[in-house]
């Protein structure tokens, strides 16, 4: 058996997550990491269906994230669950979402909410 990480690393969107009405109305910058744990028999050549499809990953993470949600916990689960369906080969999904200089009154580069769904 053989073991494979596949990432997608540094995806910046745009987006209007939040609770707080200023959150909503403004927007922010978001950097949002992906990786996927694929566990296959050992093969001598594989092929794109054995793994990750990193096209097809992205753009679920696109429209997952296009829908507006209160809180990053949330958007996390939601990502990981439509990406799970979707590579049902992953042994697990692992996402990250970092929201860039939240409006917390003060210096912070990011705040950042992780998940990994096996």
């Amino acid at each position: 058996m053989e073991k494979f990480k596949i990432s997608l690393e540094g995806i910046e969107l745009y987006g209007r997550h939040g609770l707080y009405p200023g959150e909503k109305e403004l927007g922010a910058r978001y950097r949002i990491e992906v990786s996927f744990e694929v566990k296959l028999p050992d093969k001598k050549l594989y092929e794109l269906e054995d793994l990750v499809d990193y096209k097809k990953a992205y753009d679920i993470v696109v429209e997952a994230f296009q829908q507006p949600t209160t809180l990053l916990e949330n958007l996390c689960r939601t990502i990981a669950a439509r990406l799970k369906i979707a590579f049902s080969n992953a042994h697990s999904v692992n996402i990250a979402i970092s929201k860039l200089s939240p409006p917390l009154g003060g210096i912070c580069q990011a705040a950042k909410v992780e998940y990994t769904l096996t």
